[in-house]
């Protein structure tokens, strides 16, 4: 997980717990000692360790960009399709898809990760490296900074030390207290040969295409719905009440028969916004009773231990039809 500072509160993004990634910023209650949720709201990612890349602050806003993996767990859900990236605003507590990550942008963990004010900056073993400007969120690759001779054993030797300063775009390597080496992103940024790309792809006319698509059909099922409606009211008014009734917890129908996480049941279960830990845990288990014995939702949530590590819970939906 990544820590952060902001207005002098420390907050963090990626885990709180031991054993699973969890998708939910939180922040250090000083008064309580305690790490406390804070609320995510709109597009909030449903996402797993494996599709976890890396995260940057920029100003208020917190950038999370996701990798498509193969899901580890079969059963589980895996919503993340692309490599996208998302952003979540600190002062509304709102997420927000930013869109699809440019192919050309590297999958692989570089071997070195520097990150200044305004720039991300990652190389492998044979010096080749990307660097991101988190300001415009524009990105050069396959950069050969072993060409950079002046700048480049700087690089490799900054590496080895874990005593960080960053002031501005400047990074201030210490071995016990004593500066060794000074490396400014800004400078190999204009030193760096090549030209920068958007790391996010922009809207293709497929994705607009489908949209007016869906519109239309969305338009003419209106239509054809208000026709029936004017012709047979009393039809029609049965046929809502059926669908209603049918409806009860709609969240759970697309995971009927899987198995899904302690995360994706509390989305479900519109529980994921709590800040209390302890108060979340006793809404999720008086929920799962409460839905278990009325007959009348047919849903049936079953606790059942994680098929890779025991420690961990998950949760099987099962639906049994009303006769």
């Amino acid at each position: 997980s990544i820590k952060f500072v902001y207005h002098h509160e420390i907050h963090s993004y990626g885990g709180y717990g031991y054993w699973n990634f969890y998708g939910d910023v939180t922040r250090f209650d000083q008064v309580t000692n305690e790490w406390v949720l804070v609320p995510g709201l709109q597009d909030k990612p449903a996402v797993d360790a494996t599709n976890f890349r890396f995260c940057f602050i920029r100003d208020s806003l917190l950038y999370a960009y996701f990798q498509w993996s193969w899901p580890y767990h079969t059963n589980r859900n895996n919503p993340i399709k692309e490599d996208v990236l998302y952003s979540y605003n600190l002062n509304t507590n709102r997420w927000k898809l930013e869109g699809d990550v440019s192919n050309h942008f590297p999958r692989q963990l570089g071997d070195a990760h520097y990150e200044s004010a305004n720039y991300i900056l990652e190389f492998n073993k044979e010096g080749i490296g990307v660097l991101l400007d988190k300001r415009s969120l524009q990105f050069k690759y396959n950069l050969p900074l072993y060409r950079l001779s002046a700048r480049y054993p700087e690089l490799v030797a900054g590496n080895t030390l874990s005593c960080r300063q960053i002031r501005n775009d400047s990074i201030c390597f210490y071995d016990t207290s004593r500066l060794r080496v000074v490396v400014n992103l800004k400078e190999i940024d204009q030193a760096a040969s090549g030209t920068s790309e958007p790391m996010i792809l922009p809207p293709s006319w497929e994705a607009y295409a489908i949209g007016l698509g869906g519109l239309a059909l969305l338009l003419t099922g209106a239509g054809i719905f208000y026709l029936r409606k004017r012709k047979s009211p009393q039809v029609m008014n049965a046929s809502a009440s059926r669908i209603h009734e049918e409806s009860s917890w709609p969240e759970l129908h697309p995971y009927i028969g899987q198995t899904i996480v302690q995360q994706v049941l509390d989305e479900c279960l519109g529980i994921q916004e709590v800040a209390s830990s302890n108060i979340q845990r006793n809404k999720r288990s008086a929920l799962i009773k409460q839905i278990n014995e009325d007959d009348a939702t047919g849903f049936r949530i079953e606790r059942v231990r994680n098929a890779e590590d025991s420690r961990i819970y998950d949760y099987h939906i099962r639906f049994i039809p009303k006769n």
